[in-house]
């Protein structure tokens, strides 16, 4: 495995994504900011520094916490959630207004699944008929 390129706060982020910040001995502290390439990476505590999120080496089941081909409401709901939480980490307006967009599609999106599911196909007709005997 590679070394992990670590950040100083305010240097300009080298790529766009999410960077989390490391404590002086090299521990995740559980903050986590989205930043675009070029702009300055958030403050922190003396010390500490920002790593780039790396998603290569996570298995895709772990990315994803549903079937691509069969969401659910639920879990569009949860992912709308997931960005509205990221947001609020966002370094800059525009990564903020970004990944708020995001999360507004995936809200609409449940929308629509939601009102599929209380839409019910009508009862097909009844195709059977009865027989007169003479």
């Amino acid at each position: 495995m590679g070394a992990t390129r670590e950040y100083q706060p305010g240097e300009p982020a080298p790529a766009s994504g999410e960077y989390e910040q490391h404590r002086v001995l090299g521990s995740a502290t559980g903050v986590r900011a989205a930043v675009l390439a070029g702009q300055r990476l958030p403050p922190a505590p003396r010390g500490f520094t920002w790593v780039m999120v790396d998603y290569r080496g996570v298995a895709p089941s772990r990315l994803w916490r549903w079937q691509p081909s069969q969401p659910t409401a639920h879990q569009m709901r949860a992912e709308a959630t997931a960005y509205r939480q990221l947001a609020e980490t966002a370094a800059t307006v525009s990564a903020k207004n970004e990944l708020l967009a995001l999360a507004a599609g995936f809200a609409a999106f449940a929308a629509q699944l939601e009102a599929a599911d209380r839409v019910q196909p009508s009862d097909p007709p009844n195709q059977s008929t009865k027989l007169e005997s003479r």
